[in-house]
């Protein structure tokens, strides 16, 4: 069976690199939302000019200023498509979030599982020397991991709870069989 990359999310950049999407449904709603506030604030605004109330005014300028800037961002990175996690023949690209490490070695990695954090489905990842990997990460994701590692957690947890049209059983398994393949490479080369 064929696999068409993009009716299942994925987008195929080179013949070795596989890129997960983010919906783009869940961007819209963040501009909806921003929407509204810009809305309400821009009401807020109009209502305290009527009223000659300097506070309403000041919280209403505010509010436009902030969520008619946060809407303008919402709306770019709506219109952008904006990967999750790529899968390279080196290794893994975590931009799933925030917290996300960005490149993993497949030679770094000891294990790969999925994960139930809270409620929320997670692929999770441990590094062979989870410690030395930790310590090299930047400060805010080194206490993110840190933080899932007291919890007996992988240190790495990468959310993919907003990709666009692929199950994260599917991405879990694009994964193991990449660690798999790099696995049997390294050992083939030696």
């Amino acid at each position: 069976m064929l696999l068409n990359f993009e009716t299942v999310g994925l987008r195929e950049v080179k013949m070795e690199d596989i890129i997960i999407e983010e919906l783009s449904q869940r961007a819209y709603k963040l501009v909806l939302s921003g929407v509204i506030m810009l809305l309400s604030s821009l009401i807020l605004l109009l209502f305290g000019k009527h009223e000659s109330s300097g506070i309403l005014i000041v919280v209403g300028a505010l509010g436009c200023m902030f969520f008619g800037i946060s809407t303008l961002v919402a709306l770019y990175r709506a219109t952008k498509n904006k990967p999750l996690l790529t899968l390279t023949m080196d290794g893994i690209i975590d931009t799933s979030s925030v917290s996300g490490v960005g490149f993993i070695s497949y030679e770094d990695i000891e294990s790969v599982e999925i994960v139930n954090i809270f409620g929320q489905r997670v692929i999770g990842v441990t590094p062979k020397n989870k410690n030395a990997y930790v310590n090299k990460l930047p400060k805010g994701k080194q206490r993110a991991a840190k933080m899932n590692m007291k919890m007996n957690y992988p240190p790495i947890t990468i959310r993919l709870d907003t990709a666009k049209d692929i199950s994260i059983e599917d991405i879990y398994t694009l994964v193991v069989k990449r660690l798999n393949d790099s696995k049997h490479l390294f050992n083939e080369s030696m």
